[in-house]
C-alpha cells in the first residue's frame, strides 16, 4: 500500500480531481486520495497533508464543507508539501498521469484514456428557416400627441 501524499478534501470529487490532478476520480494516483465523506474528513489522521476544494458557500454549506471547517479548527493537519512532493506532483501532471507512485511501487495509476474529441457539429438539415419579418401595414402612431 502506498502512503497517501495528499488528501484532497472536497464536496465535488469530479471537479476537484480535474482541478488538482487533471484527471477523473477513477484515475487518481495511488499517492493521492479524494475525501468527500464528512465522517472520513473528520477521521483524517493528525498531520495528514490536505488541501480543500469546496464549492458550497454560506449559508448553504454541504456537510463535507462543514466537516472540513471543523477539521481546520482543530489545526492538526499539515500545511504545504515538501520540494520532493511538489516534484512528484509536477511529474504526474507533466507525464500525462502515468508516473510510478513515490514509494517505488511498480503499479502505476491508471493511464488517462484518450482525450475527448470535439463534439460533432450539429446537423442543420432539420432546421426550417424562419419566415421573413412582416412589415406592419400602418405606420406606428406616437403614443402621445
Amino acid at each position: 500500500m502506498t502512503d497517501i501524499l495528499l488528501h484532497i478534501v472536497t464536496d465535488d470529487p469530479a471537479f476537484a480531481a480535474m482541478e488538482v490532478l487533471q484527471c477523473r476520480p477513477a484515475e487518481v494516483p495511488l499517492w493521492a486520495k479524494l475525501v468527500s465523506d464528512p465522517k472520513r474528513i473528520l477521521a483524517l489522521p493528525k498531520g495528514a497533508k490536505c488541501i480543500g476544494i469546496m464549492h458550497s458557500m454560506r449559508p448553504h454549506l454541504t456537510l463535507a464543507h462543514c466537516a472540513w471547517l471543523e477539521r481546520q479548527e482543530r489545526n492538526d493537519l499539515a500545511r504545504g508539501l515538501t520540494d520532493q512532493e511538489i516534484d512528484i506532483y509536477r511529474d504526474w501532471v507533466r507525464r500525462g498521469h502515468t508516473l510510478t507512485p513515490p514509494s517505488g511501487d511498480r503499479n502505476p495509476a491508471p493511464a488517462q484514456s484518450a482525450p475527448p474529441t470535439a463534439p460533432p457539429a450539429p446537423a442543420t438539415d432539420h432546421i426550417t428557416p424562419l419566415p421573413p419579418a412582416v412589415e406592419p401595414s400602418k405606420p406606428k402612431q406616437p403614443r402621445w400627441k
